[in-house]
């Protein structure tokens, strides 16, 4: 009996899409220096540098084609600051490619943007190629602080919040696991468990629970 791959191609092992999700992730980073670069260069204050990123990045969306289209519109995406233009660009450059990563990538900006607070979701006219998000944020403790209760409505994003430091080290990846981090609030303690799928952009933050708050690594 002839096997699956003799009677016709089957679909790519999700293994041999790491290396090229990993390095279309390192780019979303490049891009994301590359404005602060930018910005630095002229001389714009972190605090009134807001404005000027958003209008940056959405130049560069618009200007690029490609694979730099999708990877810009992957950092704004990371950085909240995509908007539903952004996202007709995009579709129509990740429908034009035959590259399943930079369609996956494309998806995860579009589960992403979907899911960021008082956002409805973009109809979607084809199937996503990367696994979605979890579609719950974690529960919001009472004594959580505002910086920690935006982490809880944006867990996919990448930065932490300026008041988490480190908890202990990281934990060893596991074969084909998420590789974590362990974070604590220092104005509310809430303890934060950063994960990084390997097959995705973006991470996923989760909110210790108190009976296992306690540092795991000292």
């Amino acid at each position: 009996m002839a096997s699956a791959t003799q009677r016709g191609a089957t679909p790519q092992p999700a293994g041999r899409l790491q290396p090229k999700l990993s390095a279309l992730i390192a780019e979303v980073r490049a891009v994301r220096d590359e404005l602060d670069r930018t910005l630095a260069r002229h001389g714009m204050p972190s605090r009134d540098a807001a404005a000027s990123r958003a209008r940056l990045l959405d130049q560069w969306i618009r200007q690029a084609q490609g694979r730099r289209q999708l990877v810009c519109l992957a950092c704004g995406a990371e950085q909240g600051l995509l908007q539903q233009g952004h996202l007709e660009i995009g579709r129509r450059t990740a429908a034009g490619t035959t590259d399943r990563a930079l369609r996956a990538l494309y998806w995860a900006s579009v589960q992403r943007w979907s899911r960021a607070p008082g956002i409805r979701p973009m109809r979607d006219d084809t199937p996503a190629t990367s696994a979605a998000a979890p579609s719950t944020s974690p529960a919001v403790a009472p004594d959580m602080c505002g910086d920690c209760d935006d982490l809880r409505q944006d867990i996919r994003r990448y930065t932490p919040h300026a008041e988490l430091a480190r908890d202990g080290v990281n934990e060893p990846p596991r074969p084909h696991g998420a590789a974590e981090c362990r974070y604590r609030c220092g104005t509310c303690a809430t303890q934060w468990v950063r994960r990084v799928p390997p097959f995705e952009p973006f991470a996923v933050w989760a909110v210790v629970p108190a009976r296992h708050a306690a540092p795991l690594y000292r």
